[in-house]
């Protein structure tokens, strides 16, 4: 008699796919910025915010900042980030750091996308530099403040 398949208890949480995926050009900085949103949400990353820096910064236009749960989570977003910016015609300029350190960051040119471990997320605390500056993305997950 064949088994039927275990039901779990808790359910999985519901990550909406968009029916297609946006134009993006890479001179639209904010597009790209919540594309990469998209991209990690689509990843499984967690607690995903946009921060627009363009009245408060030099180095980019856009912060995207969000948590992995493991180091191959983390290898995985950068592997889907720069697979799917590469499609939409936004190239990786450099990457610093890698999973094992609990943060790499990605630059794509005016968008910087930060992707953290839990405990150096919390530990750096980078949100807290940015607090003047507005969310304009936070994942389903991020509570408002």
């Amino acid at each position: 008699m064949p088994r039927k398949p275990a039901v779990s208890a808790t359910p999985a949480v519901r990550r909406a796919k968009p029916a297609d995926a946006p134009a993006v050009s890479p001179a639209d900085t904010e597009a790209v910025a919540k594309f990469c949103a998209g991209v990690c949400w689509d990843s499984k990353a967690e607690e995903i915010l946009v921060y627009d820096a363009r009245a408060n910064s030099v180095l980019a236009d856009f912060y995207v900042v969000c948590t992995g749960t493991s180091d191959p989570h983390l290898r995985a977003l950068r592997q889907h980030l720069e697979e799917s910016l590469k499609g939409k015609g936004v190239r990786l300029r450099h990457a610093s750091g890698n999973p094992g350190s609990g943060w790499t960051i990605l630059d794509f040119g005016d968008v910087l996308v930060h992707v953290f471990h839990a405990d150096q997320r919390r530990y750096y605390n980078i949100e807290e530099l940015w607090k003047e500056y507005p969310v304009i993305h936070r994942s389903p997950d991020v509570k408002n403040d």
